[in-house]
């Protein structure tokens, strides 16, 4: 059994301000808001698409 979601529910989630490649913000939650729902902003069709995410600098 994978560890992350107990690691995820023991993580209390704070508010965080998410700004995309276009200069846009947007509020998320961390350990809550998903690299998905981030693609979702910018476009379905991205978020469809994408296999992979940066995160304060790291894939």
């Amino acid at each position: 059994m994978s560890p992350w979601p107990s690691f995820l529910q023991d993580r209390n989630p704070e508010a965080i301000k998410i700004t995309l490649p276009d200069g846009r913000h947007f509020d998320g939650k961390s350990w809550r808001t998903t690299p998905f729902e981030v693609a979702e902003k910018i476009s379905r069709g991205l978020a469809d698409a994408a296999i992979a995410a940066k995160v304060n600098g790291e894939v």
